[in-house]
């Protein structure tokens, strides 16, 4: 079998619920839908052999659970990142190859045709596609699922009985294949962006091309930036969900009427959140950064002592009264020059743009949170 073969098969057998047709985010979309909506089904029909879809006098139903239906948009986000992740992590390696960031630490750079380069780039992020291809990796986000699947069995067993639809034996057990499913596509996530991190500290050990003056403004860094924003922005999703919908209702479902409601997991989810986006995005970044400084300290230094060498033939010129020393001046000029522009050579792979992206989307939740209170007192009113 060819090793191009081997690769056609690497991101179904390490994502089974992903597949090569998924090239845009929208296909992502749409098949994340069906699987939302399929799980959304698979629940609802068990509520019904239940006899549980609707609410009766003391339990509440599967229909009347808003929990539900934030759930579903919470499981159609992580199943869409779930399915773009491999063609993500494809296209932020061939884009910086694209850009002549990376330089290839296992053989000299050949870019003598655009179509040599760019068969080189898709082998390389195959190459880091084929890490996710070990079964242990696997064997870990399924334990995963099945232990998540099988604690979510005990806490709704554990229930009481005439208080909520999961209650009943069809629905704990469609409940649990749910929060598998769901667990196994963001152990999936984290797993492949922890993998991901450390395959791009690999590539940056071989050395960086630092483009100062590259379009992107960011050293021709702005894949990695872009790949890291994505990121962020399922987490802000997350913390709207969790820290911003949830708390209303939870009140609601309880019977407490429309409010905000305070838990001791919610303010550890508020922690969590705090820590988890700042995190992602710079521990991304940083895989470039400590290149791109190395890169800059390497040339800096190169400046230095080429400084080093023109200064003392200068001064040589200077002392001497039979040479003109108006073009060793000029030398010197320029070497400094090119000393302050190589100081302004960029070391982190964002720009002001998209900092102002990760803190809007940072403090989404809270902005969130603020709107929906608004909007309840506004109805209450």
């Amino acid at each position: 079998m060819q090793r191009g073969e081997e690769r056609k098969r690497t991101m179904p057998r390490s994502f089974p619920f992903s597949f090569e047709a998924l090239i845009s985010v929208w296909r992502c979309f749409v098949w994340s839908l069906v699987i939302s909506v399929i799980l959304f089904l698979l629940r609802g029909a068990s509520a019904l052999a239940d006899g549980l879809l609707v609410s009766s006098d003391s339990v509440v139903g599967f229909l009347d659970d808003p929990s539900v239906y934030t759930n579903f948009l919470f499981g159609l986000l992580v199943f869409t990142y779930y399915l773009w992740l491999p063609q993500g992590i494809r296209a932020v390696i061939v884009d910086l190859c694209a850009n002549d960031v990376l330089k290839d630490p296992l053989s000299a750079r050949d870019h003598q045709s655009d179509c040599r380069a760019t068969c080189h780039a898709q082998g390389w992020a195959e190459d880091v596609l084929l890490v996710f291809d070990r079964r242990r990796y696997f064997v870990i986000c399924l334990a995963l699922a099945g232990l998540v699947g099988i604690t979510m069995g005990f806490k709704y067993a554990a229930m009481p009985d005439d208080k909520w639809y999961t209650v009943g034996t069809a629905s704990i057990v469609s409940a649990q294949i749910w929060s598998g499913v769901l667990i196994f596509c963001i152990a999936s996530v984290l797993l492949g962006c922890g993998i991901m991190v450390f395959s791009l500290r690999k590539m940056f050990r071989g050395g960086t091309n630092v483009r100062p003056l590259h379009p992107d403004g960011v050293g021709g860094l702005q894949p990695l930036a872009r790949f890291a924003l994505s990121l962020v922005y399922l987490i802000s999703a997350v913390g709207v969900m969790l820290l911003a919908i949830t708390p209303y209702t939870r009140g609601f479902t309880l019977g407490g009427g429309i409010g905000y409601t305070v838990s001791g997991d919610l303010l550890l989810a508020a922690i969590a959140y705090g820590i988890a986006s700042p995190l992602v995005f710079f521990t991304i970044l940083a895989t470039a950064s400590s290149a791109m400084s190395k890169a800059k300290q390497d040339l800096l230094a190169r400046i230095s002592d080429r400084w080093d060498a023109e200064y003392s033939s200068s001064m040589a010129v200077v002392e001497s009264t039979d040479v003109d020393p108006e073009s060793a001046v000029k030398r010197l000029r320029a070497i400094r020059e090119l000393h302050e522009a190589t100081k302004s050579f960029p070391v982190w792979p964002f720009d002001g743009h998209s900092i102002r992206r990760f803190v809007a989307s940072y403090l989404a939740p809270a902005a969130a949170g603020v709107i929906i209170d608004l909007l309840v007192g506004f109805v209450r009113s």
